[in-house]
């Protein structure tokens, strides 16, 4: 057929392709756009952010270095104009400054010295109680051996055979008000020393 003529049907098909490739072109170029704008938020919030707040507080850095040069020169200006006297009145001020903060520490270590170690009166009363505790107890127990040795005085005083009659009655009536002793000489008389 026609060879030199393109055909409807190829044109329609060449203009596909070139569609086609100009479709793909175009999906390219938009990832390649979308890529771009991801990198760049990634480096903005990555390396860029961060680096200016670096810079800003470097820059705040060297301003408040700055200010303190500043006053640094004008306090070396202020200790030029001073006259000798003033330089004079003002090293009285801090001597006097300092012998009071010495005299201040002094007092407050010896403070804490007294507070470390105890005192004598301290001891001399403790002393005391122990040994008034001591004294207490010995003439309690004086007391009592002296009563426990009365009543064995007296238990010893009695004929053998009465003690044990008087165990056995007692036992026997299960009396709560305590034993009655037999009337014998040696009763009457320890009833008649009741102070001892």
């Amino acid at each position: 057929m026609n060879q030199g003529k393109p055909t409807t049907e190829s044109v329609r098909g060449r203009a596909a392709a070139m569609a086609e490739k100009a479709g793909r072109a175009a999906w390219l170029a938009v990832g390649v756009i979308v890529g771009f704008a991801a990198g760049a938020v990634v480096v903005l919030l990555a390396i860029v952010l961060p680096g200016q707040r670096t810079a800003a507080q470097q820059q705040e850095a060297l301003r408040q270095w700055a200010e303190l040069n500043r006053v640094e020169q004008q306090r070396v200006g202020d200790l030029k104009q001073v006259s000798a006297a003033e330089l004079q009145k003002w090293v009285a001020m801090v001597s006097e400054q300092n012998a009071r903060f010495n005299e201040i520490q002094q007092r407050l270590h010896e403070q804490e010295l007294e507070l470390a170690d105890p005192g004598v009166a301290v001891i001399v009363i403790v002393a005391l109680v122990a040994l008034g505790s001591m004294g207490f107890l010995a003439f309690m127990y004086r007391d009592v051996n002296k009563e426990a040795a009365v009543t064995l005085q007296n238990l010893a005083a009695l004929p053998p055979e009465s003690v044990v009659s008087v165990v056995r009655t007692w036992s026997a009536n299960g009396e709560k008000g305590g034993p009655v002793l037999p009337r014998s000489p040696v009763t009457r008389s320890l009833r008649a020393q009741p102070g001892d």
